[in-house]
């Protein structure tokens, strides 16, 4: 499969059709946070949020370096894979990773649990910040298709002038520094929604990450980053999936393994409990396909060959995305032809100038 046009004037990848990928977001939120700053003064609660934003950073990252060492695989190359800031708004800080693999999300997740659980010990044994929590939520989404990244331009930066704003150099060098750029879509949307289902014991994840992180627990080679987990009661989210109702996951954030025993034996007493592994993954597999939610393609371990990405992004992405660099490259060439005057090809007519224009603004 051909990716396009690609170095139809230099060498670089901004004529290059920009390749599938996958990126996973996780969300730290602090709790109580409204209540802890309206009985402080700002200079009591400020230093609190600063330490945060680099204190929960740091710790994730920590966290993710002690799972790749405590392994008995070879994933060292994976630490150079390190959690990467997206942005901070508010109480919240929110990091994104392109992820090439089932068992590079599943070491993630788990590091980032790791940290929520460490995080909250220290904030509850802290006299001044015991009232403050942290909670946590994840999701995957599919660029450049059905998502989309955009590079953000400074102040002393125009906006880009690409014929193609879609294309491989904003991807790529969205995966070294997402700071610099928006993602937008539906993989989004859906994954802010679900982020308020999440509380200091529950770690909320989206049903295509959960799908992920269960092919880990149901492979014998991931026994070191199984994790469990907690179906909830579905609701309906504002805006997902027309009101249908949505399953709710996550991970269980216990304090300890006594609050984790208490945990499970309430969630027996009402009727729950810890899922079954196999029987949610049939669970996530027909929701995703009746609902036809995307689901994200991963290969299954770092050292496999790459797996086909999915056909939405092969049949209909791809040949878009070369139809318009085609009509651009030949508006180029019409422009450059037009500026001598012997030539005799005539201008495009108002249908013609109007096709070009719905189909490099068309999106299915």
């Amino acid at each position: 499969m051909t990716c396009g046009r690609k170095h139809l004037e230099s060498p670089d990848w901004k004529n290059e059709c920009p390749r599938y990928r996958v990126r996973l977001f996780l969300s730290a939120d602090l709790s109580n946070s409204t209540s802890y700053k309206s009985s402080r003064a700002p200079h009591q609660w400020v230093p609190t949020f600063r330490d945060f934003y680099g204190d929960f950073s740091s710790l994730f990252r920590r966290k993710h370096i002690f799972q790749i060492e405590a392994l008995d695989h070879n994933v060292d190359s994976l630490k150079d894979r390190k959690p990467k800031l997206w942005k901070t708004v508010g109480d919240e800080i929110i990091f994104v990773n392109r992820v090439d693999s089932c068992f590079e999300v599943s070491l993630l997740v788990k590091a980032f649990a790791a940290a929520l659980q460490e995080y909250n010990a220290r904030l509850r044994s802290d006299g001044d910040r015991k009232t403050l929590g942290v909670k946590g939520s994840a999701w995957v989404a599919s660029f450049p298709h059905p998502n989309v990244t955009i590079a953000v331009p400074t102040l002393d930066e125009e906006g880009s002038n690409d014929d193609l704003p879609e294309n491989e150099h904003t991807e790529a060098a969205a995966d070294e520094h997402p700071n610099r750029h928006e993602f937008l879509g539906k993989g989004l949307d859906y994954g802010f929604r679900i982020a308020s289902n999440s509380d200091t014991t529950f770690f909320a994840l989206s049903p295509g990450l959960a799908n992920i992180l269960v092919r880990a627990n149901v492979n014998e080679d991931y026994g070191a980053l199984s994790v469990n987990f907690v179906l909830r009661e579905p609701i309906s989210l504002k805006g997902v999936l027309g009101g249908t109702r949505y399953p709710v996951l996550g991970i269980p954030i216990d304090r300890d393994d006594d609050w984790g025993e208490l945990r499970r034996l309430e969630s027996e007493l009402l009727g729950g409990g810890d899922t079954n592994d196999a029987t949610l993954r049939r669970y996530l597999k027909e929701f995703i396909r009746l609902h036809e939610v995307e689901e994200p393609m991963l290969k299954v371990r770092p050292e496999d060959p790459s797996v086909e990405p999915p056909s939405y992004y092969t049949n209909q992405y791809v040949p878009n995305w070369n139809g318009a660099a085609q009509e651009v490259e030949n508006l180029d060439s019409f422009t450059g032809d037009g500026a001598d005057p012997k030539n005799e090809i005539p201008p495009p007519s108002y249908e013609e100038a109007e096709g070009l224009v719905n189909r490099l603004t068309r999106r299915d």
